[in-house]
């Protein structure tokens, strides 16, 4: 059996997973539900940034 890596929690594919859980950002400290974080382009989902600083560097929160 083949087991795959993590995705970060960024890439698109993790979306649905991870909607509603709370999320921090690791640059600026910023922390809200995983919706606040989603990003946009042209209408589509392409995955999540901080909304405050852009950084991609997020963390889940338990």
């Amino acid at each position: 059996m083949k087991s795959e890596d993590p995705l970060p929690i960024w890439q698109s594919e993790r979306r649905e997973a991870l909607s509603f859980q709370l999320c921090q950002c690791q640059q600026c400290g910023f922390s809200s539900n995983t919706d606040e974080f989603e990003l946009y382009v042209s209408g589509k989902f392409t995955g999540f940034t901080c909304p405050h600083c852009d950084s991609n560097e997020l963390k889940i929160l338990k």
